[in-house]
């Protein structure tokens, strides 16, 4: 992974208890809540498909695929997220404002695949070292774009 890192993965918890990973991705140029969710929508446009906007990708022509949900005011409050937003380095002036806005968007990555470890025996392939790769190299462009 490159050393010039322009983001950084916000997760919820320190070690996740289940097989959903579910983060956020915040560039290091940016301390807005609006910055991170739009940079954490820019990277979940690039591991999802977008069939209601026209794409004509197919499932199996990508590799990887993450979800995403929103967080509104209408079912978290925000005081459910302040501690988080200033430990992530979010602008406390303007997040309030932000979150009852947008809210704050979250995305979920899970292990689907039973096969992992023979896949890895077998082919030498590691399909999480090529995922985290991925999202890496896609957060890192994204970041750089946004500011």
């Amino acid at each position: 992974i490159q050393e010039d890192l322009r983001y950084e993965f916000k997760t919820f918890t320190r070690i996740p208890n289940t097989n959903v990973f579910v983060f956020v991705i915040k560039g290091l140029a940016n301390s807005s809540l609006k910055g991170m969710n739009e940079l954490t929508t820019k990277v979940y446009e690039n591991f999802s498909i977008q069939a209601e906007q026209g794409s004509k990708k197919y499932s199996y022509s990508q590799s990887f695929f993450l979800s995403k949900t929103t967080m509104t005011d209408e079912h978290y409050k925000y005081d459910v997220f302040k501690k988080l937003f200033k430990k992530w380095g979010i602008n406390m002036n303007t997040a309030k404002e932000e979150y009852e806005a947008n809210g704050l968007i979250v995305l979920r990555a899970t292990i689907m695949n039973p096969y992992i470890a023979t896949i890895r025996r077998t082919t030498k392939q590691n399909l999480i070292r090529d995922f985290v790769w991925e999202l890496h190299k896609c957060a890192n462009e994204n970041a750089a774009r946004i500011r």
